[in-house]
């Protein structure tokens, strides 16, 4: 016994970091008994090799169990691979997410990169992330998922479909769903509407997945339908590159940000641990009106730049983003519209009464949830429609033992941090490192979602970032880092932050924290001003002097 215990201490050459422990051998010989081997390993299917997919792939291997990433393109990226012709994002396009919000804990931007990168620059990051941590020994590729279903054995089927046209099946132990909510356009039933292949239209239908750049719209009138960030900024794209007239439709107007105030990027304000604490402290109407008066102050209300006035509960309105579409609509290079009340063959009617003809429509009108692979019964279990999902804090459900979905929320602010935080989270409980939710929990959760169905669905980052944080163990003690106190609080929730406490707390968490407050000149100086002292107070939060 000794001596296999010493073995097992030892030996680290055909290891499978599956982890089965022996309380015997730990009461008598003082030591955890690791046992890992090949045989015992529990496999684990990912369907999606986009930054969910990914980033899960590498916590799930970490904690030992053995990882396959299925990708139906040719190329890792999800999104981000923009020759992929699933991919919703145009060569050349700038994230609306700062640099060190659109990245992992465990590895860093290259120093070169500027505050927004484009598209090429994640998809060079996604790449170094497989190469880093050895992940390309996961990938199978050009390989498009057909079914999932359970198996009588209490496993999961996966058949799929490989590139030279042969159908395979597989078992898995576990399923993880990262195959990414934005890959079913949503266009929206428009009196008149032509269909998008019909020769004899008189007018060009797109939605803005299927935007690639301005060069093909050049010398045409194009409307853009939507108010939200892609709708902007295609909007932008085409007034500031090319010889196109631009008008855009929709129906109510929001507030708009900009990427940046003074040089900081709005994502380091808007979501830091103040705000996430504050959310749940504070009243709606509370945090609604310091929200507009930010975003008033900061950037100004849209109608004074020519659009239609928001409504004064930002709320209502709606938030969005963009450099420049408010100096553009000023410079009456964008036109703004009521939305479209009916189509008549090139002429497009507003439901102002006024009308204007166009050569193309894009509509930016976003996206419905659409899982092809996943049978009636299982989409039943979870309530999947166009727009809903019922699981337990997003990604597990007691009805679906071994199936989990990755990223299918529907988010406001940058992703990467939330992506790694849910990936530890499932990685914990699969690998049995904390224990597992709950059936009882898991039942009233759901049922408290099911009562919210009709309410607002988008979340704001800094919520799905604390919800899975406390459920995984790695919400930071704040007590314990009194020398970066202030980063803490009011510097951005970055991926780093949930590195300080908990499972897989790295040493260095503390420095990338502080340095990524102090990016961009935003945290300097170590000692809280009277403004921040004031908003802690305003929560219920003591400073130590």
């Amino acid at each position: 016994m000794r001596l296999l215990c010493l073995w097992c201490r030892l030996s680290r050459t055909d290891v499978d970091p599956f982890l089965f422990q022996n309380p015997l051998l730990t009461r008598y010989y003082g030591i955890p008994f690791s046992f890992r081997n090949h045989e015992m390993s529990q496999r684990v299917a990912i369907i999606g090799a986009g930054p969910s997919g990914i980033v899960a792939a590498k916590f799930l291997q970490q904690e030992g169990l053995q990882t396959t990433l299925f990708e139906q393109s040719d190329q890792a990226g999800g999104q981000w691979h923009v020759s992929n012709s699933l991919s919703g994002i145009w060569p050349g396009m700038p994230t609306n997410t700062s640099r060190i919000m659109t990245q992992f804990s465990d590895l860093d931007h290259l120093p070169e990169l500027s505050a927004f990168p484009v598209v090429e620059e994640i998809q060079d990051y996604l790449q170094r992330y497989l190469d880093t941590f050895d992940l390309r020994k996961c990938l199978r590729l050009n390989c498009w998922v057909e079914r999932i279903q359970p198996d009588q054995s209490g496993t999961w089927s996966v058949i799929y479909r490989t590139a030279e046209g042969s159908t395979v099946q597989e078992n898995f132990d576990f399923v993880l769903v990262a195959s990414g909510r934005f890959n079913q356009p949503f266009i929206p039933d428009v009196p008149g509407l032509p269909f998008p292949d019909d020769p004899n239209t008189l007018i060009e239908i797109y939605h803005s997945h299927q935007y690639m750049g301005p060069n093909v719209f050049k010398g045409k009138r194009v409307l853009l339908v939507g108010g939200a960030i892609s709708a902007l900024e295609i909007a932008s794209d085409l007034a500031l590159k090319s010889d196109v007239k631009v008008s855009i439709a929709y129906r109510g107007q929001r507030y708009v940000m900009k990427k940046a105030a003074q040089g900081v990027p709005t994502d380091h304000i808007n979501f830091s641990l103040y705000e996430a604490l504050a959310a749940e402290r504070l009243s709606s109407d509370e945090l609604a009106a310091k929200m507009r008066d930010f975003i008033v102050a900061e950037f100004g209300s849209p109608d004074e730049f020519g659009t239609p006035k928001p409504n004064e509960d930002v709320r209502i309105a709606g938030v969005t983003k963009c450099d420049h579409f408010l100096g553009l609509v000023a410079q009456k290079r964008i036109k703004v519209h009521p939305f479209i009340s009916r189509i008549e063959g090139n002429t497009v009617h507003f439901t102002d009464g006024s009308y204007a003809q166009f050569d193309a429509i894009i509509f930016a009108t976003g996206y419905q949830l659409d899982m092809p692979f996943l049978r009636a019964d299982e989409a039943q279990v979870i309530g999947l429609d166009s727009q809903h999902l019922g699981l337990y804090k997003n990604t597990f459900h007691p009805d679906l033992p071994g199936l989990t979905v990755a990223g299918f929320y529907n988010q406001v602010g940058p992703y990467f941090p939330v992506l790694e935080l849910q990936a530890r989270w499932i990685a914990y409980v699969w690998s049995q490192k904390i224990e597992s939710p709950g059936e009882d929990s898991m039942r009233k959760g759901l049922k408290e979602y099911l009562n919210s169905w009709k309410q607002q669905q988008k979340l704001p980052m800094h919520k799905l970032a604390m919800l899975f944080a406390r459920a995984s163990g790695v919400e930071p003690d704040l007590e314990q880092w009194p020398d970066i106190a202030r980063a803490l609080w009011f510097g951005p929730l970055s991926a780093s932050v949930f590195r300080l406490s908990g499972p897989d707390a790295v040493t260095d968490a503390h420095q990338k924290v502080h340095a990524a407050a102090q990016a961009f000149g935003m945290i300097t100086e170590p000692f809280f001003t009277a403004a921040e002292k004031e908003r802690l107070q305003s929560i219920s939060v003591r400073i130590a002097t």
